[in-house]
């Protein structure tokens, strides 16, 4: 029973859709039943959001660092950023700021000693010290 109503409902649809050409609309002349309508009087109101606080850092951006100044001891020249190592046996290199250091660069007036794996040892006016990467 149920074949003899699909086929009758199948044969309706291909007769509407494949029917005489005259009874069908034109593309361009047909509006879609959902159409916008365009209106001169509609008000958008946003509202900015509230900016980042002061305390975050961008992500994408690289930790600013600050030049060491001549009279700094070593606990201020350890504020010096330390973002990554790049280790290899035969050159591991050290991202300091936004600079990438080599064993024996200065950096801000300290000098790059030696780069392991974790760490990097430092050394100004004769004093040496160890800052694991932030």
């Amino acid at each position: 029973m149920l074949v003899p109503v699909l086929s009758v409902v199948l044969i309706i649809a291909f007769v509407r859709v494949l029917g005489p050409k005259g009874s069908r609309v034109h593309p361009a002349e047909s509006k879609p039943s959902g159409a916008v309508t365009p209106q001169s009087e509609v008000k958008i109101d946003w509202q900015s959001p509230e900016p980042y606080p002061k305390a975050l850092r961008d992500p994408m951006k690289f930790a600013a660092t600050e030049p060491a100044q001549s009279g700094t001891d070593v606990q201020n020249v350890q504020q010096l950023s330390f973002t990554g190592i790049i280790w290899s046996d035969d050159n591991p290199l050290a991202i300091i700021g936004s600079e990438v250091v080599g064993e024996g660069q200065v950096v801000s007036g300290v000098t790059v000693v030696k780069i392991n794996k974790d760490s990097v040892e430092l050394e100004k006016d004769g004093k040496r010290w160890t800052q694991k990467v932030q």
